[in-house]
């Protein structure tokens, strides 16, 4: 791997230590990895859900194709008329 030097203000540094400390991870390096690595899968939620975002402007789901209703009555048809549950029954 390669070393990199990295300017932290007073408390990043504190910060970085008490994650340390706490065991959250097991050294400075393996915490900066960590968040960066996040950030990377941030970035990558972002860029598809605006790829998705406009998608589906340009072609928007019918309520019909999602299935939007289908289910409640669905449900329906299979209990009918089941009465609620008590919670208090032994």
């Amino acid at each position: 791997m390669t070393q990199v030097a990295v300017r932290l203000d007073g408390d990043e540094l504190a910060e970085l230590d008490r994650l340390v400390r706490a065991g959250t991870y097991p050294s400075r390096a393996a915490a900066i990895r960590a968040a960066l690595a996040a950030q990377r899968r941030a970035e990558e939620d972002r860029r598809l859900a605006a790829a998705y975002a406009k998608a589906y402007g340009r072609r928007p789901q019918s309520a019909t194709a999602a299935g939007v209703g289908a289910g409640r009555s669905s449900v329906a048809e299979f209990y009918g008329d089941e009465p609620e549950w008590d919670d208090d029954a032994p």
